[in-house]
């Protein structure tokens, strides 16, 4: 993919707490989206139309956080 390759690349990003690589940024939210639906799993159990964790691979997190 050459210069659009974005595996190869990982830029800084200034936040208000400071600058940080991309991929930080990147896993943070994901790990932040997956607590909140976490939560919202568990409020709703099993309730009909709800999302299968399982088929949203990028809100994996680990059993143990929540």
């Amino acid at each position: 993919m050459g210069d659009h390759d974005l595996a190869g690349r990982d830029p800084l990003v200034d936040t208000p707490r400071g600058s940080a690589p991309f991929s930080t940024l990147l896993a943070f939210h994901r790990w932040h989206a997956a607590y909140h639906y976490r939560q919202l799993e568990s409020v709703l159990g099993d309730a009909e139309g709800a999302f299968d964790l399982d088929e949203l691979d990028d809100l994996a997190l680990p059993s143990d956080v929540f």
